[in-house]
């Protein structure tokens, strides 16, 4: 939970200060999280 409010303050703040930047990057964390989680990701 700590590491998705920090994710999303940083998008926040790219968004804000105008520097382009890939969204979506706070969901593709937490499905990274859940599915490394359940140990279901290949390297």
């Amino acid at each position: 939970l700590m590491l998705a409010g920090t994710l999303s303050g940083v998008e926040m703040g790219l968004a804000l200060a105008g520097i382009p930047y890939s969204k979506g990057g706070v969901a593709e964390a937490l499905d990274y999280l859940q599915f490394t989680r359940k140990g279901k990701v290949s390297s």
